[in-house]
């Protein structure tokens, strides 16, 4: 019972390390406690949306469900992804379990991360930070796979917060290529 319990909280560490190792990439940030990142509303957008389009990309965080409400214009979210996120302040440190999937084990996850990273550098010029364009890009890519037939730049300005067309025009080709 004690050592099912116990490999029960090693994978929720691991999993939980997981997200918080995508964030990390992608921002650059080196956040060593789950505190830092509870605080930081950017962080958080990047972790909600580049866990969307990893996931999207075959990576498995949960299988977290998005949905999007057109009445509340917030674009897609992960009511579970964002509630676990507040749960995992009982992980003081979660450093070491993230260093590990950042340096080592997790190549597949690491690989994946970096193409992620390097499609979000064509926000360059657009007037978005790193979260609004993983934002852009994870709502077009919902839109497309969730809505065919619908034109993603209407609804991307009707019923999202992400309203910069030439950001989200860049955000169209950066997923068609992460997702080719």
């Amino acid at each position: 019972m004690v050592s099912a319990l116990r490999e029960r909280n090693k994978y929720e560490r691991l999993m939980a390390a997981r997200k918080f190792a995508v964030c990390d990439i992608l921002t650059g940030k080196k956040y060593t406690s789950v505190q830092d990142y509870a605080h930081d509303c950017e962080s958080i957008r990047v972790m909600e949306y580049g866990i969307y389009l990893l996931q999207q990309m075959g990576l498995d965080f949960g299988k977290y469900k998005y949905f999007m409400h057109t009445e509340s214009n917030c674009g897609i979210e992960s009511p579970r992804l964002l509630k676990d996120i507040s749960r995992f302040n009982r992980f003081e440190l979660i450093g070491e379990a993230k260093n590990h999937i950042i340096n080592g084990c997790c190549e597949p996850y690491r690989k994946k991360i970096i193409e992620l990273a390097v499609a979000s550098r064509d926000r360059i010029a657009t007037g978005y930070e790193l979260g609004e364009y993983l934002g852009a890009m994870a709502n077009i890519h919902y839109i497309e796979k969730n809505r065919p037939g619908k034109d993603p730049l209407t609804i991307l300005s009707c019923y999202t917060p992400f309203q910069n067309y030439r950001g989200n025009n860049r955000a169209i080709q950066s997923v068609k290529r992460l997702m080719r």
